[in-house]
């Protein structure tokens, strides 16, 4: 599936031919992004991330528009707006004359909506009423995981509109601080078919940058590798970034704390996050991608390569096995070659025997196939557990046959374009965890994956009922352990944070049935994969 190009008329969002797909079926059109900005909260190892993605009708006609919308595979979305103005006149000189060209500046009122949570067939019956009636409204649904699109009906000429979508997720606790990736574009959140650099949102073939506000309840911020400052005397720190790679934030020396926020039937919701202390033993088999991607180098500005900085982070994670540990090594690429016998790590030293199985390990060649290696290493080894190490993206993926399998799935990501949507759900959906690194810093994500594996399994906390899911659940998330309860009762003195309870309800809708993992969904407002979020302009301004 190759990318349809870029129009010649500015900045288009890069789903390509999926969203081409879409266009020739529906007559929606893909249009052009004008501007971006993120503001990100960070409180207690919570992130609450707000990005808002201005576009406009450049034509002399009502226009139905797409515009992805990437979020992290283990974010949740729970608050939509869309604000619908006259479309502003930009300040560069060439560029407000080139606007004028196409439809003359005027004023109108700017319309303000909100979202209700529907079921997905309720949210399309709503969409497409307001659609043949003429009335604005916006969908936002999840494709995929970490593929999010919004669909706009009705966008008048000389009109844009503007989206604001609020996420919320834990930092995640590698290398002793909270770190969080915000992706950019969906090619950065997501393993799509034809999603390539060549599909970055670009104007006039240079990456448009975005506005950036971080605020910090406690601790030192690092955007991308440079300090900021936000604190007491700066509440808030604002800088550019661009839109054609990820935003890494790192947190160091926040104060940990409870979070409290409030969910939809009035009772408090308490969240806890803190890094994982995991104290059993590993039982696991590590599965490192040999494929001649993992010859390239970590970023632009990293010399290592990847399969170098993997190897390197191996032998260092051989000093962190308890003698009870048992690990399993695997490579592959196209298939799966085992390089550790059958229950290995049995004896006294595994350290020493795991070290002796990496010197076996073959340098990277051909290409991977992550479904078909799942399936036959689960088919093949007793591991209970599996720890895959990758820069790939996922093809030929069965998520309910491995699910069915029983095996959590911890997955370490090497590189500054790894984030792989797909396999990160399939982690987190059978109990285990995933680590985004970009370069050198795999060695601290392999870590925290091994405190993951060393952690009790779902059920093995006393959490596993349903009725008690949706009161109290436990979950690792990114090296982090989350806990969150609900009280029988409101209270009205704690300090409410925004997107707790959302958090909350994700994590219990992971172990509730479908059909109540849709009511807590709806009931909470947020997006899921049974669920959409619904905005009509019922006033028809």
């Amino acid at each position: 599936m190759t990318p349809d190009p870029a129009p010649a008329r500015g900045w288009v969002d890069p789903l390509g031919g999926l969203l081409g797909t879409h266009e020739v079926e529906t007559g929606a059109r893909v249009d052009p992004l004008l501007r971006t900005a993120l503001e990100v909260n960070l409180s207690r190892g919570l992130a609450v991330v707000t990005m808002t993605r201005t576009f406009g009708n450049a034509e002399d006609r009502p226009i139905e528009a797409l515009l992805t919308f990437p979020v992290p595979s283990a974010a949740v979305l729970f608050r939509l707006r869309a604000e619908v103005r006259a479309l502003r006149i930009p300040t560069d000189p060439a560029a407000a004359s080139a606007r004028r060209r196409l439809f003359p500046h005027r004023e109108i009122a700017a319309v303000r909506f909100r979202h209700e949570s529907l079921p997905k067939p309720d949210a399309d019956a709503a969409y497409e009423d307001a659609h043949r009636e003429g009335v604005a409204a916006v969908r936002h649904q999840e494709l995929l995981p970490g593929v999010h699109l919004l669909e706009v009906s009705s966008l008048r000429a000389e009109q844009e509109m503007e989206v604001s979508g609020t996420w919320a997720m834990p930092l995640g606790a590698q290398g002793g601080g909270g770190r969080l990736r915000i992706p950019m574009t969906i090619g950065q959140g997501a393993a799509l078919p034809g999603l390539d650099v060549e599909s970055r949102p670009r104007t006039d073939g240079v990456p448009q940058p975005a506005r950036l506000r971080v605020s910090c309840e406690s601790g030192a911020v690092r955007v991308n590798g440079e300090a900021v400052a936000p604190g007491a005397d700066s509440p808030a720190a604002e800088l550019e970034v661009a839109t054609d790679a990820p935003v890494d934030l790192e947190v160091r020396d926040a104060q940990p704390g409870p979070l409290t926020g409030r969910a939809a039937d009035g009772r408090t919701v308490a969240v806890e996050i803190e890094p994982a202390r995991g104290d059993g033993k590993v039982n696991a088999a590590v599965l490192v991608d040999r494929s001649r991607s993992m010859d390239g180098r970590c970023s632009a500005e990293e010399p290592l390569t990847k399969w170098g900085a993997v190897m390197e982070a191996l032998r260092g994670l051989s000093g962190d096995l308890a003698p009870e540990d048992r690990l399993e090594l695997w490579e592959f690429d196209s298939r799966a070659y085992r390089i550790s016998p059958p229950g290995a790590g049995r004896g006294r030293r595994p350290e020493s025997e795991f070290g002796q199985a990496l010197a076996r390990l073959a340098p990277p060649r051909r290409g991977a196939e992550i479904g078909r290696v799942l399936a036959s290493v689960t088919a093949a080894s007793e591991a209970p557990d599996l720890l895959l190490i990758t820069d790939g993206k996922s093809r030929g993926l069965d998520a309910r046959k491995f699910l069915r399998s029983g095996r959590r799935l911890f997955l370490a990501l090497v590189g500054e374009d790894s984030l792989d949507g797909p396999l990160a759900r399939l982690a987190v959906q059978s109990g285990g965890d995933y680590f985004v690194a970009a370069g050198t810093e795999i060695g601290s994500a392999l870590r925290a994956a091994l405190v993951g594996l060393r952690s009790a399994r779902r059920g093995e906390n006393g959490g596993s009922v349903e009725s008690e899911l949706v009161r109290r659940v436990e979950a690792v998330r990114g090296g982090a352990r989350v806990s969150a309860s609900r009280t029988e009762s409101s209270s009205e003195s704690a300090e409410e944070t925004p997107g707790v309870a959302a958090l909350a309800a994700s994590l219990a809708m992971e172990g509730l049935p479908e059909a109540a993992a849709r009511r807590l969904a709806v009931d909470e407002g947020i997006a899921s994969p049974f669920t959409d979020l619904a905005l009509v302009d019922e006033s028809g301004e």
